[in-house]
This record gives C-alpha cells, sequence and structure tokens, in this order.
C-alpha cells in the first residue's frame, strides 16, 4: 500500500513540476504523462496481468460494512475528509483559489506554485488509492486497465465539452463528484 501511494505521490509531483517550472498547461502535462506510465506498466508487467493478490487484500474491495459495501463507506469517508478539507483549511481554500484563477490568486499573495504542485501531488495520491482499491475489488492487477484508451478517451469528452473548468469552479468534493459521474 505504502509503496503505491509512494509511486502515485512521485508522478505527481513530476507533473506538478512540469507544469510550473516548464509552464506547459496542466491538461497537456498530464496527458503527455499519462502516456509515459501507461509505457511504463506495461514494460514492467510484460503485459501481464499480476494475479497474487493476498485473500486478506479482496476482504477490502468486495467486503461490506453493516450492510454497505467497504468501498462505498470508505468513499464517503474520504468525500468527507476532502469537503472538510477544501471548505476549511487554509490550504485548501488556496487549491480552490489557484483552480479557480491563477493570477489573482499569485496577487492576493498564495505561492501558487507550490500549490499547483502540492495539488498534482494529491491527484497522483488519490489515484494510486483508487488504483490500489480497486485492484483489492478485482483482485488481479490488469496492466490493460491503464492503456491509452482508457486515459484518453474519458479526456478527449471532456476537452470537446469544455467541462475541466467547470468542474474546478464548483468548489465542493460532492459536487465534483457530481460532475464526473455525471459527464
Amino acid at each position: 500500500f505504502g509503496v503505491a501511494l509512494a509511486v502515485g505521490v512521485a508522478a505527481g509531483l513530476t507533473n506538478g513540476l512540469i507544469i510550473v517550472k516548464l509552464r506547459l498547461n496542466s491538461f497537456v502535462a498530464t496527458l503527455a504523462t499519462s502516456f509515459i506510465f501507461v509505457g511504463l506498466v506495461n514494460g514492467i508487467s510484460k503485459g501481464n496481468p499480476y494475479t497474487n493478490i493476498p485473500k486478506e487484500l479482496t476482504t477490502i474491495g468486495r467486503g461490506d460494512f453493516f450492510g454497505f459495501p467497504v468501498l462505498f463507506v470508505l468513499m464517503l469517508v474520504l468525500l468527507t475528509i476532502v469537503a472538510y478539507f477544501f471548505r476549511f483549511a487554509v490550504t485548501g481554500r488556496r487549491i480552490l483559489a489557484t483552480g479557480g484563477n491563477a493570477e489573482a490568486a499569485r496577487l492576493s499573495g498564495i505561492r501558487t506554485d507550490r500549490i499547483t504542485i502540492l495539488a498534482n501531488i494529491l491527484s497522483g495520491m488519490f489515484a494510486a488509492l483508487a488504483g490500489y482499491l480497486w485492484i483489492t475489488r478485482v483482485g488481479s492487477a490488469q496492466p490493460s486497465s491503464s492503456d491509452s484508451t482508457t486515459v484518453t478517451c474519458p479526456l478527449r469528452v471532456a476537452a470537446m465539452r469544455g467541462v475541466t473548468p467547470r468542474w474546478s469552479a464548483f468548489g465542493s468534493a460532492p459536487a465534483s463528484s457530481r460532475a464526473r459521474t455525471t459527464s
């Protein structure tokens, strides 16, 4: 679990540094690095699935807690924490300000470069957590679950619909969750 989170944090840090230091558009930078990450996954796994997942891990993904799936309960807990973070924590408010208007945030004294890197690190961490929980659900790690079609198709649709700014403008975890599931 720790290794998965470390890899996610490293990927997020890589994206954040590319965006901040090279001044690339965040959409383009994350799309480009996604192809690199997919290549790494396929290169390391040689395209073969990993199926020796310990039974204890699959109980997380397949178990239930008072009649509710454990993954659903975890989602509610994490959504509550993220909503609280964005609503009440200074750093959360700074992330929202930077995402809403980076120039205005910078002029108001927010170190937007650091916030951009932090936001990408958090994104990588949550992506790694989601991948880990997905593995606990299906009981195997399939390299094809991260192929280019899976990665780019929703991104292309989002870009064509112009919804990326709308998602960041919601400013709340539940609203962003609804926006992403209804798009």
